[in-house]
Formats: structure tokens, C-alpha cells, sequence
């Protein structure tokens, strides 16, 4: 379905946007489009695409940091807008890579994408020699009814897909690959939340809402008072039987 030309995804509202330079960009990208983060998650997840382009101008500009730590530096991201320092710094304080003024040539739009990409691959060989024993990603994780697919950033529960959110989705892949295991909030902070500045209380409220959309989390998913976070696999494995003859019952 997808050719071998460079994968290229424009994100905004705006169905015309950079369309003065779409005709020249066709030759050297596959170029798909999206006027939804929704959208957005599905494409670069389907196409892979490891290039993106967001509309700083558009509502969708905060997309940028949802996609960032979805994907985190496996995707690079563009900021174009108009050559202001108000739309350079919204795009920066969005977590693009780069930002590119609107009125710029096709050629300098190219040319920048292409030294991004090849910017972020050898950030990538840099880590694999760092990281030799590093282990490739599970293709799935699977405990009791829930299987997580890091690679797609899907979640599947007794076979049916569930949406979640990134930051769920960060949360409940963290849990999974580490079951049995306490993760105290400290750590929550700095791999979830990129030792952003999130409270205590933030932290098990976003935790509140993972059980609310998993039920079965619920028991499994365990507060260590004053410490932080432990997901038992046992009780997950207890919980699901119990809901299933719950259902049967009823």
C-alpha cells in the first residue's frame, strides 16, 4: 500500500495547508495528511512514518507533544508557521525538532526534513552501540486478558481494542513490563512525565482514571501507601476470572 519514497505526514485543521508546495514535496516524500491528533496516532502508526510536519498555527500544534511521547524520538517533528518568534517558540515549547517559516521554498523545506531524519537515525546507531545488549521491544505483552502491543501502541482487552490516551497507554505499558515490581511515583515522574513538574496527586489521578477505563486493574493495580505503584499479575489474572463468572451470572 505504501511506497518506498520517505514517509511525510502533515498535521492541521486546515485541509490546504502547505498546498502551494505539495506538488514539489510529492517527489521526494509520500505525503499523507491529517486534521486530527486521532488521525494522526493511526497513520504514523499504519504507514510508519518517521516524518511529521504540524501546522503551528493550527489548534493541532499541541498534538506535537502528545506524539513526542507516544513515539518519542522514533518520529521527527516539523514546526511551520509564519516567521514570527511567537510561532518558532510555540513550535519549540511543543516538542517539535525544528521549526520552519511557511514563506520558505519547497527545496529548503525538503532539505530540512531530510537532514532531520538522518540527524535522528544517527542519534539512533549513536544509542544502539552505547546500548549493544539492549533487547528489542516485545512484539506484545500478555498477562490474563490484557495484551499491550508497544510497537503499535494498542491495547487489547479479552481481544477487543481499548483507547487510551498516551499517557495511559505509557502508564499501563510500564506496570505490564514490570509486574510484581514497585514503581515508586519518583520513578513514574521521570519516565512518564519526563521529570516534568506533576504532583503527587496528579500522578494517582491519572492512575484513578487507567483503572476506571480497565476495571480489572482494579485490586491488581496497588497503592504501596506513601510509595507508589505495584501491579500484581496474580490479582489481574483473579480479578478477570471473578468478572467473567460476574458475567455469566448475570
Amino acid at each position: 500500500m505504501w511506497d518506498d519514497k520517505t514517509k511525510l505526514l502533515l498535521v492541521s485543521y486546515n485541509n490546504h495547508f502547505l498546498k502551494e508546495h505539495v506538488a514539489d514535496l510529492n517527489g521526494h516524500f509520500d505525503i499523507q495528511r491529517a486534521n486530527s491528533e486521532q488521525i494522526a496516532f493511526f497513520l504514523i502508526r499504519e504507514a510508519d512514518i518517521n516524518l511529521v510536519i504540524i501546522d503551528t498555527e493550527s489548534p493541532l500544534s499541541t498534538a506535537a507533544h502528545s506524539l513526542r511521547q507516544a513515539f518519542g524520538y522514533n518520529i521527527g517533528l516539523v514546526g511551520v508557521g509564519n516567521n514570527t518568534r511567537t510561532s518558532m517558540e510555540a513550535a519549540f515549547k511543543s516538542s517539535c525538532d525544528i521549526f520552519i517559516p511557511r514563506d520558505s521554498l519547497a527545496e529548503q523545506i525538503s532539505f530540512s526534513c531530510f537532514a532531520l531524519k538522518k540527524r535522528l537515525e544517527r542519534t539512533n546507531q549513536v544509542e544502539q552501540r552505547k546500548n549493544p545488549g539492549r533487547k528489542e521491544t516485545k512484539a506484545r505483552i500478555k498477562i490474563g486478558p490484557l495484551e499491550v502491543f508497544p510497537k503499535d501502541y494498542t491495547v487489547h482487552y479479552q481481544e477487543k481494542l481499548v483507547r487510551t490516551t498516551p499517557t495511559q497507554f505509557k502508564l499501563l505499558l510500564s506496570f505490564v513490563s514490570k509486574t510484581d515490581e514497585l514503581l515508586t511515583r519518583e520513578w513514574l515522574q521521570e519516565n512518564i512525565w519526563d521529570n516534568n513538574n506533576i504532583s503527587h496527586r496528579s500522578i494517582d489521578a491519572h492512575i484513578s482514571k487507567l483503572k476506571k477505563l480497565l476495571p480489572v486493574l482494579s485490586g491488581a493495580l496497588i497503592n504501596i501507601y506513601g510509595k507508589g505503584y505495584m501491579l500484581s499479575a496474580q490479582n489481574l489474572v483473579e480479578n478477570n476470572n471473578e468478572l467473567d463468572q460476574y458475567d455469566q451470572a448475570s
